[in-house]
């Protein structure tokens, strides 16, 4: 099927993603303009698509951060805060462009997505909400996203992954790779600002 690569760096987990599946269908989306270098090298290797573009909630031009003296590092945000969080000392600033995964899917004439990946330093909710449509339709079979600690940073909850997933359970990946269902929202149970990677499945793939 179609998977997406949101934040795909370099293109480590889209080359790794095509060693799984041969016949998929891969895009990787990734706005740094030092990065992109990178990742179209990979995508000429590994056989997957490489496109200059951040993902968000809404389209049009963003402004992407990086540290001063490792521009091109795999904590870029378009937060600087989110960027500040890892050290101090100067940051440089990008203009990227940005769309919305629901426009930019239809534009593409993409049916069904297999699998969303999703790794953008802080603004994953914001990918999210940008398809909110296709997440209604349930088009997504399976979403894999991270809970940082540039949430913080953000104001950004795991109660607002709650509601942008309605339909979905969100899942926590434990270290032996196993999918642990998370509880019913509470905020005990569910906001612990520690790095986590959640898989979220539609209900019916859940039960």
């Amino acid at each position: 099927g179609l998977v997406l690569d949101v934040g795909a760096n370099a293109g480590a987990y889209a080359a790794f993603v095509r060693s799984l599946a041969a016949d998929a269908t891969i895009a990787a989306f990734e706005p740094h303009p030092r990065t992109i270098r990178q990742l179209r090298e990979a995508a000429a290797h590994h056989r997957f698509e490489a496109l200059q573009l951040a993902v968000g909630e809404t389209a049009g031009t963003a402004v992407l951060h990086d540290f001063a003296d490792a521009d091109g590092s795999t904590q870029a945000s378009l937060d600087a805060e989110a960027v500040r969080l890892h050290g101090g000392g100067p940051t440089v600033a990008h203009t990227v462009e940005c769309v919305r995964l629901d426009e930019y899917a239809a534009s593409r004439g993409w049916g069904r997505i297999a699998l969303l990946k999703i790794d953008t330093e802080g603004f994953d909710l914001a990918v999210l909400r940008g398809a909110a449509r296709l997440l209604a339709e349930r088009r997504i079979g399976m979403i894999q996203f991270e809970f940082i600690p540039a949430n913080i940073v953000r104001a950004v909850t795991m109660r607002d992954f709650y509601e942008a997933l309605p339909g979905y359970v969100i899942h926590r990946v434990c270290v032996n790779g196993a999918l642990l269902p998370m509880p019913d929202y509470s905020v005990k149970g569910c906001e612990i600002f520690v790095t986590q990677t959640l898989v979220a499945l539609p209900v019916a793939a859940a039960a």
